[in-house]
């Protein structure tokens, strides 16, 4: 966090936000923000300095479970460690490449469904909010 402007490691996450009282945020930014660096900021983007693209908001889905689910039958269920990261790298860039970073998988718990050696579908936690 720099002044009204923050983000995570570039290798956790690409999201970046600011503090819209905040002044002097593109230069802060320009601090935190590799030049050819790709970030989604979350809310409004601020006003840039020259040499910045900004492309249209991207909406994200959130799912959220309201209540424990019955468990039926279907494929194992395994729980996802840092020794699966590439296996998640390989299945996130087919259809997220932007969101998943080696070390995302330290933001939350990940489980994940396998197809013989490859990963077929995952899910996992990134952030944890009250009452959720």
């Amino acid at each position: 966090m720099a002044d009204g402007v923050g983000r995570y490691p570039a290798d956790v996450a690409p999201f970046v936000a600011i503090d819209p009282a905040a002044s002097h945020t593109a230069e802060q930014l320009a601090e935190l923000v590799t030049p050819g660096e790709s970030v989604l900021f979350v809310g409004a983007a601020p006003s840039l300095l020259t040499g910045w693209s900004v492309e249209g908001p991207v909406p994200i889905a959130q799912m959220i479970c309201d209540s424990r689910i019955d468990s039926g039958s279907g494929p194992d269920i395994v729980e996802l460690s840092g020794a699966r990261v590439p296996d998640m790298l390989s299945l996130t860039a087919l259809v997220y490449p932007h969101y998943f970073r080696p070390r995302t998988i330290e933001m939350g718990r990940y489980l994940g469904i396998y197809e013989g050696d490859q990963l077929i579908a995952m899910a996992g936690q990134r952030m944890g909010m009250d009452h959720f």
